[in-house]
């Protein structure tokens, strides 16, 4: 399976390179720094015209969110208009917490471009993002799962915690399937040994509970299944993110390419597997910091 990269410089990464990886089978896309504004956005946007001619793959523009989300719109729609990138990723993390993001996200989307959110934190299950925006917009979520830094998890905790929190907290909304259908609901409170659930779908609320253990932030899920008052079970809780959108990032800077050997970056990117299914899909941060053999080894595991 071919992977993605992140570079914050396509001079450094190499048309050439780029190319090469593309034909191997490793490298399908390439997210590119563009903006906000600074030197390294200037130099990868005048890169860009000279970098397709050689480089036969898709070029994304990554882009790190500001709270001025309106601002953010305009820019990016500006550089949508003279560069025509194959698509989006907003690079959310801490300002952009805790906020709704449908200014940005609806702005975004409405280019036409496939979009993907880049977020950041300990773990999904951790931090509170708009995911029900980026669900509505059909936006996919790409977890940072920089385990060396300290900066996020591994990525087979990533991908679970997206499709299928394992704690949760009171007030913060997921994901549940209710009968046959899927949508979003509330954690209402932190009780033990159950916890009321706010399925949107259904009219009253609280309409189901689920079971759970004590932690210190949040509650433990031991039992995803939704119950109704009488007991029946009515659905299932899931996680913030739908399987067929779900993406981890693979950090290779800060000395973590030279970290391992190709045979534990393929364990790496293999472990980021999806529960019930297949698919890995991994990106790398950044392909300029990447060796040509930690690349094909990423590519390789996530095949």
């Amino acid at each position: 399976m071919s992977i993605d990269v992140f570079s914050g410089e396509l001079s450094a990464y190499t048309a050439h390179r780029a190319r090469q990886h593309y034909l191997e089978g490793n490298v399908r896309r390439i997210f590119a720094y563009v903006g906000p504004d600074n030197t390294a956005a200037r130099n990868n946007l005048r890169e860009l015209e000279a970098f397709r001619r050689v480089y036969p793959g898709r070029i994304y523009g990554w882009w790190v969110n500001r709270p001025d989300q309106s601002k953010d719109v305009d820019e990016i729609s500006d550089l949508d208009d003279h560069h025509e990138l194959d698509g989006w990723v907003l690079n959310l993390e801490a300002p952009m917490q805790h906020k709704p993001l449908e200014n940005v996200v609806a702005g975004v989307t409405a280019l036409g471009r496939p979009t993907i959110a880049s977020l950041a934190g300990v773990s999904p299950s951790h931090t509170n993002y708009d995911y029900r925006t980026l669900d509505r917009h059909g936006v996919a979520v790409d977890w940072q799962a920089y385990l060396d830094s300290g900066e996020g998890p591994d990525p087979a905790t990533a991908v679970t915690e997206l499709v299928r929190s394992s704690f949760t907290i009171g007030g913060w909304e997921y994901r549940c399937r209710w009968g046959k259908r899927y949508g979003w609901g509330r954690a209402l409170d932190q009780s033990v040994p159950t916890s009321p659930f706010d399925a949107y779908t259904v009219p009253r609320s609280p309409n189901a509970t689920y079971k759970t253990g004590p932690r210190e932030w949040g509650v433990h899920v031991l039992d995803r299944r939704l119950r109704r008052p009488n007991g029946d079970v009515a659905g299932v809780l899931l996680g913030r993110a739908a399987y067929p959108r779900v993406r981890v990032t693979l950090d290779v800077t800060r000395g973590a390419d030279a970290s391992r050997t190709p045979a534990q970056w393929k364990a790496l990117a293999a472990s980021a597997r999806l529960p019930n299914a297949r698919k890995r899909p991994v990106s790398v941060y950044l392909a300029e910091h990447a060796s040509d053999s930690t690349i094909a080894a990423i590519a390789d595991g996530a095949a």
